[in-house]
This record gives structure tokens, sequence and C-alpha cells, in this order.
């Protein structure tokens, strides 16, 4: 408890991530971590599409700003950059090109992958599932992108008030 104290919530981890945080902290300062079978971790799973596109998005901001605050390699996901890839491919040239859609298969690709990796659902649970997964990797990824973005711009704006002398 008295590590709790002394480490509080990081808040500006309003998006998810914030648990994690507060472990890497705790290994950060050699401190031990204990799993109590008796503990109880309630998760609400979004009930509409709308609200899982918005959680999504919110896990990709928490996720850009814990692996950016910690130093974790990459820095941003392997799906956002490509993710990017794509993006800049479909503005910057006249008609996509198959580097364009063999990044496009990637993503779909990865997208897929991880959800098979789980083991949860079947192959064919999985192949029905994969254009409302892809929708969702591109809003984490989005989200991702958004909060590296957030994180950089919150880091200088602090970095120019320590320069003028504000707190």
């Amino acid at each position: 408890r008295s590590f709790l104290v002394d480490n509080p919530f990081d808040e500006q981890l309003k998006y998810y991530a914030d648990e994690t945080d507060i472990c890497e902290r705790a290994l950060e300062q050699k401190k031990r971590i204990y799993f109590s079978p008796a503990s109880k971790v309630v998760h609400f799973h979004r009930s509409t599409f709308s609200g899982a596109v918005k959680q999504r998005f919110g896990i990709g901001v928490g996720n850009a700003h814990f692996r950016l605050k910690h130093g974790k390699i990459p820095p941003i996901s392997i799906k956002s950059i490509i993710l990017l890839c794509i993006v800049f491919g479909l503005i910057f040239e006249s008609s996509p090109k198959v580097s364009t859609y063999f990044l496009v298969a990637l993503f779909v690709g990865i997208a897929v992958f991880e959800d098979a990796r789980s083991g949860v659902k079947t192959v064919m649970q999985v192949i029905i599932s994969i254009p409302g997964r892809v929708l969702l990797a591109v809003v984490d990824s989005a989200g991702y992108i958004y909060g590296a973005f957030k994180y950089f711009i919150t880091i200088y704006g602090h970095t120019k008030n320590q320069e003028r002398g504000a707190v």
C-alpha cells in the first residue's frame, strides 16, 4: 500500500494501461508483484459496435502513452506503421501500387493472426470476424498514432513551461 501512496496512478493514462504502468514502475523499483487468487477483476465489454470502436481507440491511446513513457520497443506498433504506409501510399500515389496492396494484406494478416492465436475462436469464427477485426485493428492503430502525438505534445508543452519557469 505504501508503494501506491508514493506512486499513484498516472493521471495522464486516462485510457487503459494504468494498471500495467503501476506494475512496470513496481518492477523498475525492484518491488515484487503478487498474485492473489481470491481477488476479482471486473472488465466491462462494450455491448455495441460503436462502444467497441471507442474502447479500441482508447486502448490504442493508452498503449502508445505507456510504451513511450517506459521506452518500450517498438514505440509504435507494427500494425500502426503498416497502416501509416497504407494511408500515405493511397494519398500520394495516383493509382495504388502492388506494394500498397501487399501492405493491406499484411495488415489484415496480422489482425487475423492475433485473433486466431488467442485460441478462443474456431477457424470459421476467425474468417467470419475478419471485417470487424480489421476495422477494430485500424481504430486501435489510429488511437495509437493519436496517443503518440498527444504524448509528444504533452512532453513538449511541459518542457516549454519549465523553460519559462512555469510549473
